[in-house]
């Protein structure tokens, strides 16, 4: 007769094998697919070391549109909720419909050449300003050393300026 240890014995292996499994293995690497990270990696001879790993499968999100553009991508994730990703789009390419119409109008008040040069009037280049606008150089980061908090200067994220967008 198995006492209640034994069977917890039984099922331990289990339950940590699991805990540490992964979907690739730790030599696999991370795909490139954008055609600029291959040229470079050929141009550097980078490519001859990467040749002969086994690469991760690609996510879904990875493309090489010239079309898609990480922060937008990134801004769409940080406004959909409940998973409604089509609904984050949709409101996203109405604000730039938005941000369009308002700076084109601007554009056709302009009097002279001068101010019409000074005038953005891509939405994608305004979102990138703003995130850049809104975005601190540094921030304190507290580390715990000995016992000891200290507060360190580091480099802020992107995602902290979009949050606050």
């Amino acid at each position: 007769m198995m006492g209640p240890l034994s069977k917890l014995a039984l099922f331990r292996p289990t339950i940590c094998a699991v805990s540490h499994m992964s979907v690739y293995p730790k030599n696999y690497i991370e795909p490139i697919f954008k055609k600029e990270d291959q040229e470079a990696l050929t141009k550097s001879g980078e490519h001859l070391k990467v040749a002969h790993i086994p690469i991760k499968a690609a996510r879904n999100n990875d493309t090489v549109s010239v079309f898609h553009d990480e922060v937008i991508s990134k801004f769409t994730n940080y406004i959909m909720k409940k998973g409604n990703k089509l609904l984050a789009r949709d409101l996203l390419s109405k604000t730039f419909e938005q941000i369009k119409r308002i700076q084109l109008e601007k554009y056709n008040l302009s009097q002279n050449e001068e101010e019409k040069s000074k005038i953005q009037t891509n939405p994608n280049e305004i979102l990138h300003q703003a995130i850049e606008n809104c975005r601190p150089l540094l921030q304190l980061t507290p580390i715990k050393r000995g016992g000891v908090t200290y507060r360190f200067l580091f480099q802020s994220p992107l995602t902290e300026p979009i949050l606050w967008l």
